[in-house]
């Protein structure tokens, strides 16, 4: 047995029988009538074996890999692949998070690992897109009363700000899609994996790994490399042709925007500030466009249009409070919503700590200035300074800013809450500010400078 074999037993927690089994037949329910497409069913089928076989969703993640591998038209970077293949072990985790890793062993062999949170909610995204989209896409119009984008980019904030206030990335709105759109959201997340696995795959190329149980410590230099080169492994079987489908080229361009988005997001809202190894998502897809994308296609503008739908919406959503608004996502889903499995309280609570957490600082402050028992003569905004400039030289507050200024690690936003929160609580305990007093909006504002104070390291 391999080292990369003897880590993925360790590392992989198997769901049971039972549990696959009622996942399954939820589905099953969920999605399939009489009146399923037999290709479909098939599909369905073939997945719900997989996952009675590996007790995770790890059978996507070696079909995405088996078509990646089947894309390579360059002879030596195929040769490479099949000789990593005799040596990789594939996997998908379920520690809740959005992530993939790749690690590399003394004994020559290879673990890819990719977790639960990270399918689901790329799931999420892709049905969401789906659903909202105005443009055809492989041949299938649009739905005749496509979901409002906005309620699409909710749907995505609110269960990313789930996450952000604890929650398991795996759990996600349930969504009721029709055949032709499931085989469409299929073939996007299908898209999805083959560019994470192709990023990861690159950094095995590159020669970025050391042969320990630990990723070797690397730089954006690297991880932008990787990127770049997962692009070219992505679309070598159409430039080996010497032709480009423009309905597949408008499928990867969608799937590797979506996925990019997803990350934004969860990086923006969950984490206060990000491993040193890696640069934001945001950028690292602008990065792919001027240094990859620009250079392989002519109509790039037209490929990107219908792609900004959903990280557009979001756009939209920057200024408004209520982002994570529960209610607004349940109405406007609608019969798209899978009720059965949608607890509003569950997602109320998640939604109003997730709202707290990923309020800006200008939201913050606009909270704290209009609030209404400031004392007549009363300088709120200096009041507000005060406080946090008091808050920010406690004890706990000038170790933590040590501690974020000097660490190469990811500081999520709800570990950092839970440290400022009770030295702001502290602050205006002795103030006396009593009542209706949003000391949250404090905390977002230490919160926020903090972050911009680490990020200057």
């Amino acid at each position: 047995m391999t080292e990369a074999r003897r880590w993925l037993e360790r590392l992989t927690l198997r769901a049971s029988e039972d549990v696959v089994a009622r996942s399954i037949g939820h589905a099953e329910t969920l999605h399939f009538g009489a009146g399923s497409q037999a290709e479909l069913r098939a599909e369905f089928d073939a997945a719900s074996a997989a996952l009675f076989q590996f007790g995770t969703m790890s059978g996507d993640v070696h079909k995405a890999w088996s078509a990646l591998c089947g894309r390579i038209g360059d002879d030596g970077v195929s040769e490479r692949l099949s000789a990593i293949s005799e040596q990789l072990e594939i996997g998908a985790t379920s520690g809740g998070e959005v992530c993939a890793e790749t690690r590399a062993f003394a004994d020559g062999s290879y673990l890819i690992m990719v977790d639960h949170g990270m399918a689901n909610l790329t799931w999420l995204a892709a049905s969401l897109f789906v659903l909202s989209r105005r443009t055809t896409l492989l041949g299938v119009p649009p739905a005749h009363a496509p979901l409002d984008a906005e309620i699409a980019a909710r749907a995505l904030r609110l269960s990313v700000a789930r996450i952000a206030a604890g929650g398991r990335a795996g759990v996600v709105p349930s969504l009721i899609l029709q055949p032709t759109e499931l085989s469409l959201a299929g073939a996007l997340v299908r898209e999805m994996d083959v560019f994470l696995l192709a990023h990861e795959a690159s950094h095995i190329l590159l020669e970025h790994l050391g042969g320990s149980t630990e990723p070797r410590k690397w730089g954006h230099a690297e991880e932008i490399s990787a990127d770049l080169l997962a692009a070219i492994l992505v679309f070598d079987d159409m430039f080996t042709a010497g032709e480009a489908q423009e309905s597949l080229v408008r499928l990867r361009i969608i799937a590797i925007r979506l996925l990019f988005c997803v990350l934004d997001l969860h990086e923006r809202d969950c984490h206060l500030t990000m491993s040193a190894s890696h640069p934001p998502a945001g950028e690292r897809w602008h990065t792919l466009i001027e240094r990859r994308f620009t250079a392989m296609f002519t109509d790039l503008d037209e490929l990107l249009e219908p792609a900004e739908l959903l990280p557009r919406a979001l756009a939209g959503l920057a200024s408004d409070t209520r982002l994570a608004d529960p209610g607004k996502v349940k109405a406007g889903l609608g019969e798209r919503l899978d009720s059965t499995l949608w607890s509003y309280r569950d997602w109320s609570t998640s939604a109003l700590l997730g709202r707290r957490l990923c309020t800006t600082a200008a939201e913050a402050l606009q909270a704290l200035l209009a609030w209404p028992d400031w004392g007549d003569g009363t300088d709120a905004a200096q009041e507000v300074g005060a406080l946090v400039a008091t808050a920010l030289g406690t004890d706990q507050l000038v170790a933590l800013a040590k501690s974020m200024r000097t660490s190469a690690h990811a500081f999520r936003r709800l570990a950092v809450a839970q440290i400022v929160s009770p030295a702001v609580e502290g602050v205006i305990a002795e103030r006396r500010l009593e009542g209706s007093f949003p000391s949250w909006a404090v905390t977002c504002i230490v919160m926020e400078l903090l972050g911009n104070a680490a990020a200057r390291r």
